[in-house]
């Protein structure tokens, strides 16, 4: 899907793409899509699915085989409940900036957090109806970097009203770990929190 494919497109529904491996910048930047399905995209540029105009509306993200969520990837997109990304590495700055209404956010592969703001802005917002995100699950068995730590600015996590859940063996190391320290209290052993008392369980969102 080629650079400012879909950018300001009202269509409201769906849209699944099979064979899709390539997202252009801006490709799906301000449209209105309830849910947009891509299970074998692993790129996809700047910007791809930014909002920052009213509607906002993108409820559903599937791309299970994405690699990198770009800058500004999601960025904007305030009504954002469920996404799969369970092959993402790497994160940009401002990737899911103002996606209040993501409460939980499993990325299972991450390895890095590499830009400014990446989870800025997503604290509940009660006038509007956001419930802000609220749990972030890392669950790889390595400490994934942090490059900034205004990461979480204005957030329910630099609130002390969300948590971080990862590895019960790597929490200690979380808490001291560069960036990450600022976030020391907010960190969960994962193990604690999922149905099944592992790492790769789904999380137990009465715990939460």
């Amino acid at each position: 899907i080629g650079s400012n494919a879909f950018q300001n497109t009202r269509n409201g529904g769906a849209i699944v793409a099979p064979n899709v491996t390539t997202i252009g910048m801006q490709a799906f930047s301000n449209a209105r899509f309830t849910r947009v399905e891509f299970p074998k995209c692993i790129s996809a540029e700047s910007n791809a699915f930014k909002s920052d105009a009213s509607p906002y509306t993108l409820l559903e993200a599937i791309l299970p085989a994405l690699l990198s969520v770009p800058d500004y990837g999601f960025s904007g997109r305030r009504e954002l409940k469920t996404v799969d990304l369970s092959s993402v590495t790497q994160v940009g700055g401002r990737a899911f900036r103002y996606c209040a209404s993501l409460k939980i956010l499993d990325l299972p592969s991450l390895e890095a957090i590499t830009g400014t703001l990446t989870f800025a802005n997503t604290a509940e917002d009660q006038s509007d109806g956001y419930p802000g995100m609220k749990a972030l699950i890392l669950r790889k068995e390595a400490v994934c970097t942090l490059a900034y730590i205004n990461s979480f600015d204005n957030s329910d996590f630099a609130d002390g009203t969300a948590f971080i859940y990862v590895p019960r063996a790597l929490v200690d190391s979380y808490k001291t770990a560069t960036n990450w320290s600022t976030y020391a209290a907010q960190f969960r052993a994962l193990e604690d929190y999922t149905v099944d008392g592992t790492i790769t369980g789904a999380l137990d969102e009465s715990k939460i």
